[in-house]
């Protein structure tokens, strides 16, 4: 039988918080980033992200290792606890376990590697050797998750979690999908198709 394919959001639907967040408060305590680029970061704007991108550039992938290292060892016990409890069965059934972010690419990876996950991607942020290039793209999850099916196989998700309209298109193609803590709009979404909704 052909493995069923759950595909996950992180932030905001397998644990609290932001990734990327996370990573501009590690890299302001570090003295990786100008704090006064990064005031009120909990409310995160397109000026924090295009701050984000001038900040790395030129930075080594070193001077976030032991954050990574961090975010992989914790990445269990920062889980919502649904989604531990979710996360579990689909182990025990043997699904396909995929996490798609819009936060950095290396920090999602290493997200998903400590949960041991199947694959996690990204937004992409380039590197030059061991630095980065300051070249950023953000992820496209449908394009992203259609490739990665083709590469392995995959039929479509029989699974998916999200919490913002960023998900919505990869929600609308999945069997069954839960949304979680999710705006009025999304719930009004998630009425609509008869979604399960997860308030944390």
């Amino acid at each position: 039988m052909a493995e069923k394919l759950s595909v996950w959001d992180i932030d905001g639907t397998m644990r609290p918080g932001s990734l990327l967040i996370d990573t501009i408060k590690h890299g302001v305590k570090e003295g990786l980033f100008d704090p006064a680029s990064f005031a009120d970061v909990d409310n995160l704007t397109r000026e924090h992200l295009d701050a984000f991108v001038r900040s790395v550039k030129g930075q080594s992938h070193s001077h976030f290792n032991e954050f990574t290292d961090m975010i992989s060892d914790e990445a269990e016990a920062s889980l919502f606890p649904w989604a531990q409890a979710e996360l579990a069965q689909q182990r025990e059934r043997g699904d396909h376990i995929v996490a798609l972010s819009l936060s950095p690419d290396f920090v999602v990876r290493a997200f998903t590697r400590g949960l041991g996950l199947h694959h996690g991607s990204g937004s992409f942020y380039g590197t030059n050797g061991l630095a980065f290039t300051g070249h950023a793209v953000d992820l496209n999850k449908v394009r992203k998750l259609a490739r990665y099916r083709r590469q392995h196989g995959l039929g479509p998700a029989a699974w998916a979690a999200g919490d913002s309209e960023s998900d919505v298109r990869v929600l609308t193609k999945a069997e069954r999908a839960v949304v979680v803590n999710p705006s009025e709009k999304l719930a009004r979404l998630a009425f609509e198709y008869g979604w399960q909704t997860v308030i944390t």
